[in-house]
Order: structure tokens, then C-alpha cells, then sequence
């Protein structure tokens, strides 16, 4: 018996003495033990559904207040945009808006809220919840991005015909039209890079009848305000617009509107990775990919699922899928809560947003 406790003595001893050299050196290289497991957690994440938030008809939109206090989601079907508390998590305000609002976007500075109505970019104050003026945006107005100066608008205009679309870019300090530059498709969405230099603008041309049988994206220079280049001709085959980028701007993710997410070179439109998004729910792979957004460190893609009402994340880097989640019917946008905590989803047929958390194991 006494051996036993001995031996057992020891062993604490052994084991203090393993934990109080890690500990040492973890501190020496400037890092914790709490540090280093959180690094370890870092390596996968699980989606949980938290709750629903009745919201308008149709929500086809949202964006998050930079101080993440606020989601901005329109409402195409009740012309409306509801305001949600992300603390309280109900709505604090429903803002009336012109007919049948679709793309949104916050200001970098979240003093307005931008939407695309009736053939205009209606201006909303954040601190008032109230339209303070309409700018006009060039023809038939579509997806459009803010610079991160906060100094420019770049606005999609798909044009009368198929392949006969432009790009109008606005001064936000006079709400003039700077220029407009003409796009050989019809463009679908637009997104900036996070270092301001480029514009990529998705874009479908009409080949044979069919819109949505190929596809490219246009880059162009913030600069020159020249078009750079035209990359991935023909293998974007997508009309839903879903596009992000990484926060170093050296990856383009396009969903190509089935089952897949190109992962491009953004200089040379090259295919890195393709991301192949299967559906644990319906086991098959997914149909019909809508809005796709990036975790802030760029490691993790989230995609929703429209067909299989479901939230998908893959690991960007690595082009695994980690984890999914059932959502609300027809999941068609994400945003990324700033703390990185949650999603939030617009569910276009049954008129809520989902909250979804982000954990790590």
C-alpha cells in the first residue's frame, strides 16, 4: 500500500513538474496554456440554430451595424427594412421604403443604411430609422458596394438586354455619378476588395437564350476606374451573385449557383480549389447556393443552401466542410456578426431570420 501511494506521489510530481516546464515555456514564447488551447479549438467549429426572428415578407438582404448592435434586413415582398436589436433579438423597427427593396449595405462609419427600391439607393439614418434621401444610381439599379473610405458607391445596372450591362460608380459626398462603365453581360453583384483597389463584379452574358449558362467576373482598378480584366469567362455559372473575398484579397470565392464554390486567383481568375458543398441532410450534394460570406480570419466560407434550407461552413483553406445546419426556408443571405459569434440568415420564403451560433468544440 505504501509503494502504491509512492508511486502515485511521484506521478503528481512528474506531472507538475511536465505542466510547470510547458507553462514556461509557453510563457517565454509569449503565449499561454489558455492560449494554446484556444489555438487547438481554433482548428474546427460546429453550427448551432438559437432563434427566429419574424421579420417582413420575403427578406432578401441584411447587414450588420459595424458596432454590431443593429441588422439591417429588407423586405422585397412588404417594401419595407426591419431593424433588429442583436441583443434584444426582436425587432425595434420596421422603416416603409419604396417598392420591392433588395440589396443593403451599412456605411463604414454605421451612420446610414443603404437599399436598392424602385430604381434608387434610398439613404436610411441609423440614428432616426428613417429614408432621409434618394440617390440616383443609373439604370435599373442591382447589387452594389460601399469602398472602405466609405468615399464611393460601385452600383450594378444589368441594362434592357442581356449583354448590355454597367458598372455606375457615385461620389457619396455629392451623390453625383462619377462614371459609368460598361460591362459585356449583365452584372449581378459587386464586392470590393478589404485593401480598396479593386472592384469584382459578377457578371452573366446571354449565349444561346439561357442567362444563366456562363459567366465571368470583371475586375476593375479603383484607381484608373478602368476595367483590369475579365476572369473565369465561362466557368461562372451562376445568376445569384453570391461572392466574397478574403481579408488579405488574395482569394475570390464565387458561388457558382448548384453545388460548388470557386476559390480564384483574383489577378489571374485562375481556379485554386473548388469547393464541393454537400447537403448531410439531404445526402447528395447541394442544390441551388445563394449568398455565401467569410469568417473574419478568412478560414471559414459559410454557405447557404436554398434548396436544402441549411447553413453549410467549409473550411476555406483546406476545402472541408466542417459543419451544417437546418435554417429557415429558403436561406438566401449571411452575415457575420463582428465578434464572429453568430450568423444571421435571411430566410426568403417564410419571412424570418435565423440566428445561428458559431461554436468551437
Amino acid at each position: 500500500m505504501v509503494r502504491m501511494k509512492n508511486r502515485s506521489f511521484s506521478r503528481v510530481v512528474a506531472l507538475q513538474l511536465t505542466t510547470a516546464v510547458l507553462a514556461s515555456y509557453l510563457m517565454a514564447a509569449n503565449c499561454s496554456p489558455a492560449t494554446a488551447q484556444t489555438t487547438a479549438q481554433n482548428n474546427s467549429i460546429s453550427l448551432k440554430w438559437f432563434r427566429g426572428i419574424v421579420v417582413g415578407n420575403t427578406p432578401y438582404r441584411l447587414a450588420i451595424t459595424p458596432n454590431g448592435r443593429e441588422v439591417y434586413v429588407s423586405n422585397f415582398g412588404s417594401n419595407t427594412v426591419s431593424v433588429i436589436d442583436a441583443s434584444l433579438y426582436t425587432v425595434v423597427a420596421t422603416i416603409p421604403v419604396p417598392d420591392e427593396p433588395s440589396y443593403v449595405a451599412i456605411t463604414p462609419d454605421g451612420s446610414a443604411c443603404l437599399v436598392v427600391a424602385a430604381g434608387r439607393i434610398s439613404v436610411i439614418s441609423t440614428a432616426t430609422k428613417t429614408v432621409v434621401k434618394n440617390i440616383s444610381a443609373g439604370s435599373n439599379p442591382n447589387g452594389f458596394a460601399i469602398t472602405p473610405d466609405g468615399k464611393q458607391l460601385y452600383v450594378c445596372n444589368p441594362g434592357l438586354g442581356f449583354n448590355d450591362g454597367a458598372v455606375t460608380i457615385i461620389d457619396l459626398s455629392t451623390d453625383q455619378i462619377q462614371k459609368t462603365i460598361a460591362i459585356p453581360g449583365s452584372p449581378v453583384n459587386v464586392m470590393i476588395s478589404p485593401d480598396g483597389k479593386s472592384v469584382y463584379v459578377i457578371a452573366n452574358y446571354n449565349e444561346r437564350g439561357y442567362l444563366d449558362r456562363k459567366g465571368f467576373v470583371v475586375k476593375i482598378d479603383v484607381a484608373s476606374q478602368t476595367v483590369l480584366a475579365l476572369l473565369g469567362g465561362g466557368r461562372v455559372k451562376t445568376i445569384s451573385g453570391a461572392l466574397a473575398i478574403s481579408p488579405n484579397s488574395e482569394t475570390l470565392y464565387v458561388g457558382e449557383g448548384s453545388s460548388d464554390v470557386l476559390a480564384l486567383n483574383p489577378d489571374t481568375g485562375e481556379t485554386k480549389r473548388t469547393l464541393v458543398i454537400f447537403s448531410p441532410y439531404a445526402r447528395k450534394r447541394a442544390f441551388r447556393l445563394d449568398g455565401i460570406q467569410l469568417s473574419s480570419n478568412g478560414r471559414y466560407l459559410f454557405v447557404a443552401e436554398s434548396g436544402q434550407h441549411a447553413i453549410t461552413a467549409v473550411n476555406a483553406w483546406k476545402g472541408e466542410q466542417v459543419a451544417s445546419v437546418m435554417v429557415g426556408r429558403e436561406p438566401i443571405d449571411i452575415a457575420v456578426s463582428p465578434d464572429g459569434k453568430y450568423l444571421y440568415v435571411a430566410n426568403s420564403e417564410r419571412g424570418t431570420v435565423s440566428i445561428v451560433k458559431i461554436e468551437r468544440p
